[in-house]
């Protein structure tokens, strides 16, 4: 029987459903995250990939269906493989894995395209090893996240019985490529102090920790694990010692960054931090990722409280922890660095998301949009969602954008020719709500706005209908009343039921 990490991440997703340390619920989805359909993890793999690599039409060509190998063209292969061999790229809530190993399988593909004679199995060690990052706050989701990798890896093995372990080669360690932690929690630095590894010798423990975690990927024996994991430790500690001297950090924080312990498979660190986690200094090139929906003032404003003080400037009480995660992975990218995350498309118009547009339209560039208004995406949840994908870089003004709706919802399974069909380019500049619209929408929209007077500015008061409650209890049928009616005992008692029972008007008549 074959193994399909694919197949098996799918019943480790319904398996994660099983229970969530946070909430003691037996439901992932209580805790805000949905698992997202390949077809979508596949495009926003695809779109994060070719923006990293430049988004021209010979870049395109490489993800297309039809690719055929050009010799002619070597030198551009060779480029696209380097970049592609240096991206660094982090999901801050990995679940189960689903957008790194998109990520490791398209990366493999296009890299064989462009260098066929690769090793395949070496050619994913070095993905793995150097490139896919991965961190989430339950520890089984990162568990699963290796498992898949592992299993992934084995599949490219060649089987020969007459070699101890059929001559699968031992697995590398993961440890320090998914970690459990909140990702939305950083550690804060002083001002003066813009680098965590400032003196000669933290500069030095640096490379050594480093060092150890790359032989530790590989690593084959218990001993040689146990050996380095013991260095690693008395580096971490050595580390702290010096960061503590030097004040870079306060002592609570130097305290915790000592404790992590990225060899331990169940602790979940109240912390992120990719420098000291993973080594990563200047950012990642890729943020991707469907963070959890979960609206702050959920069980008491428990999540409110604690991200009030973190300094987000998108952060609102009534909003939620979704629009967090779009700041925190815009802090977590290098400069031209690009975004890709699909979310709840509430930000786009609510009165909750008009910091989180504001923070798109002076902060970043945004690339594309699609809203999926009315199509139904995740299988368990109702929610509406949409695709956002922009650059840390200044607002160009021309977002590309497509809407789905009901009639073409069919689309999901092509997106990018959907989105090259509608051929709709939009201008977002300010924190009104981000209303998708045709060029012939956007003309008329532009002449209203010109010669009109905006509703806040007319001298009148708007108030909301009537507010119902228990609409099953309350709101019935025709022929509901006429029962009611004809049950009634006497004929006092059913003028007096007919009174209470009034007709109703609702917005949908």
């Amino acid at each position: 029987m074959a193994l399909d990490p694919e197949l098996l991440g799918k019943v480790f997703e319904n398996l994660l459903g099983a229970y969530n340390p946070e909430t003691k619920e037996t439901a992932r989805n209580q805790s805000g995250s949905f698992y997202t359909p390949r077809e979508i993890v596949n495009y926003m793999v695809d779109e994060s990939l070719i923006a990293y690599l430049g988004n021209n039409d010979f870049v395109r060509s490489l993800f297309s269906y039809d690719f055929t190998f050009d010799k002619t063209k070597g030198n551009e292969y060779l480029k696209i493989a380097d970049k592609l061999r240096a991206v660094k790229i982090l999901d801050p809530a990995c679940g189960s894995g689903a957008f790194p190993m998109g990520l490791l399988n398209r990366m493999i593909d296009i890299l064989e395209r462009i260098s066929p004679n690769e090793d395949i199995y070496e050619l994913k060690l070095s993905v793995i090893e150097n490139c896919l990052y991965g961190s989430d706050i339950q520890s089984i989701a990162a568990q699963i996240t290796k498992l898949r990798f592992f299993i992934s890896l084995i599949c490219n093995c060649e089987k020969d019985a007459s070699k101890p372990n059929f001559g699968i080669p031992t697995l590398p360690n993961l440890e320090t490529k998914f970690v459990s932690a909140n990702s939305l929690i950083a550690k804060k630095k002083e001002d003066r102090q813009l680098n965590l590894f400032k003196s000669e010798e933290i500069e030095s423990i640096k490379k050594e920790l480093h060092q150890i975690r790359h032989l530790h990927f590989s690593a084959k024996s218990t001993s040689t694990k146990h050996r380095l994991r013991e260095k690693d430790l008395a580096l971490r500690e050595k580390l702290i010692e010096l960061l503590s001297d030097e004040n870079n950090f306060a002592s609570d924080d130097a305290k915790q960054l000592a404790e992590w312990n990225p060899y331990d498979q169940n602790a979940v660190s109240p912390f992120f931090d990719p420098e000291w986690m993973f080594g990563v200094t200047d950012g990642f090139d890729i943020v991707i990722g469907n963070p959890p929906y979960i609206q702050l003032q959920n069980n008491g404003g428990e999540l409110a409280k604690l991200y009030e003080n973190s300094e987000y400037s998108t952060f609102a009480r009534t909003g939620d922890i979704y629009c967090l995660f779009y700041e925190r992975g815009w802090q977590l990218l290098k400069n031209d660095g690009h975004l890709c995350y699909i979310t709840s498309n509430k930000w786009m118009r609510a009165g909750y998301g008009e910091k989180t547009r504001d923070f798109f339209a002076n902060k970043t560039n945004p690339l594309l949009l699609i809203d999926f208004a009315g199509v139904k995406i995740f299988e368990s949840a109702t929610v509406d969602t949409n695709i956002l994908l922009f650059s840390r870089s200044n607002n160009q003004h021309k977002t590309i954008c497509a809407i789905t709706n009901k009639q073409n919802k069919d689309s999901v399974k092509n997106l990018s020719d959907f989105v090259q069909q509608q051929d709709t380019v939009c201008d977002f500049s300010t924190s009104d709500s981000w209303v998708i619209l045709s060029p012939i929408e956007q003309s008329i929209k532009r002449k209203i706005e010109a010669i009109g007077t905006p509703l806040k500015n007319w001298d009148i008061n708007i108030y909301r209908g009537v507010l119902t409650g228990c609409n099953e209890a309350f709101i019935i049928s025709t022929a509901k009343r006429d029962e009611i009616l004809a049950n009634c005992q006497t004929e006092e008692e059913r003028k007096r039921t007919e009174e209470l029972i009034r007709p109703i008007l609702r917005g949908r008549d």
